[in-house]
């Protein structure tokens, strides 16, 4: 009985535990509303580059380089005098140069007037990617579009089930088991304006948003855009903290945040977001290469998942 007593909680003990107990859930409900916050963000805008993407490769083995193949191309091509309004160069892979005309009409003139020393295609556009957001079950493709043809496509003849088959697929699922799913569609152009129209759709037990998934490829290791670290670039590990080189985030001892992609590029933005943060110059210059890169069905603005 003795021992029984001697590990016996006074009144004082039990009411600080039951304190310290409803701190945490108060603790674990508030970071719980800060997820929610998070998951349901809203979509921002991102205005759409008007223009057309037209590619340029060397069509010999004299030209080695991105610079090269840039060289020869304003060397023959005097956008000025021939009335070809541009919006951008840029290098891309196989010593490559991409032009963003300003209209299709330039672009025209930019394949017309390419040299024999170069060779001249058009980017190959993907197909948009539409996503469902934060549905609490995880459904099949096939019922998923069920519940899209009969509550909410169903006054629309032209959308039959058939049609929403053909035109869709699912691309991927985001979300941990148990927890709240993001279903993300590849459609056509015409289902994509159909969906991305309709704002939020009924599925199931849910109403959940619909907006378009744009996804960029970072490099975990240079934290540059474009490309996934098995093509890395950078020689030496890049600190995602503080963007120094020689160390991983990991690692890092510096007292103070800065983000690696514009470090690197002199930005004086960088100090004042993390890297890959949403507010990024070079995140938000990657979203739009991706939109110029996909087959929409207008060219007004686009709606985009900012956490994607």
């Amino acid at each position: 009985m003795a021992s029984h007593n001697k590990f016996k909680l006074n009144a004082n003990d039990r009411d600080a535990i039951g304190q310290a107990g409803q701190n945490v859930l108060a603790l674990i409900a508030a970071l719980e509303i800060r997820l929610a916050e998070a998951e349901h963000q809203p979509p921002v805008h991102i205005p759409a580059t008007q223009g057309q993407a037209v590619l340029f490769y060397p069509n010999t083995e004299e030209i080695k380089t991105s610079d090269g193949t840039k060289a020869k191309l304003q060397k023959a091509i005097q956008p000025g005098r021939m009335g070809i309004p541009v919006h951008s160069v840029r290098r891309i892979g196989n010593s490559g140069i991409a032009v963003t005309a300003a209209t299709p009409a330039a672009a025209e003139k930019l394949k017309a007037a390419v040299p024999p020393t170069l060779k001249v295609t058009e980017p190959r556009g993907r197909r948009p990617l539409v996503a469902i957001r934060n549905l609490r079950v995880d459904s099949t493709a096939d019922s998923l579009l069920e519940d899209l043809q009969t509550t909410n496509l169903s006054d629309d003849p032209e959308w039959t089930l058939e049609k929403k088959r053909a035109n869709c697929r699912v691309a991927f699922k985001t979300g941990r088991r148990g927890e709240r799913t993001t279903v993300v569609f590849e459609c056509s152009p015409s289902l994509r304006d159909k969906l991305i129209g309709l704002g939020r759709v009924y599925i199931g037990w849910d109403e959940a948003d619909v907006c378009d998934y744009l996804r960029v490829t970072s490099c975990n290791r240079c934290h540059q855009y474009g490309h996934p670290e098995k093509f890395r670039r950078a020689p030496e590990m890049v600190c995602g903290r503080c963007g120094e080189t020689g160390h991983k985030k990991t690692e890092c001892q510096s007292q103070s945040e800065c983000c690696a992609t514009c470090k690197r590029f002199k930005r004086k933005e960088a100090g004042t977001h993390v890297t890959n943060a949403p507010t990024c110059p070079a995140r938000i210059y990657a979203q739009q290469q991706s939109v110029n890169m996909t087959q929409y069905g207008y060219d007004s603005y686009r709606i985009v998942n900012r956490a994607a």
